[in-house]
């Protein structure tokens, strides 16, 4: 059974950083963009890297900060993405 992380936070929110870096997650220190590149928000959100974090958290294929991560727990991907999907149907 392929497991990942129980965890939204790719879907939730993001960090702006001091020097406008962008992260996804408190607990991890890897950026997914950089504002000061001319990208937008939206643009760092939506691009390749948060793309990665999202897709591999719904396929189970995760991202090294979201494998070694030690804040949240391991899921079936199957219930996870129920979870995503409940989480997105009532956004």
């Amino acid at each position: 059974m392929k497991m990942t992380r129980n965890c939204l936070d790719p879907w939730e929110f993001c960090f702006i950083q001091t020097d406008e870096t962008v992260r996804l997650c408190c607990y991890s220190e890897e950026s997914v963009g950089d504002l000061t590149t001319g990208v937008n928000l939206d643009g760092v959100l939506n691009g390749q890297e948060a793309r990665a974090y999202r897709e591999g958290l719904l396929s189970g294929e995760m991202v090294d900060a979201c494998r070694n991560c030690w804040a949240r727990s391991l899921v079936p991907v199957e219930s996870f993405r129920q979870i995503v999907t409940a989480w997105v149907q009532a956004s």
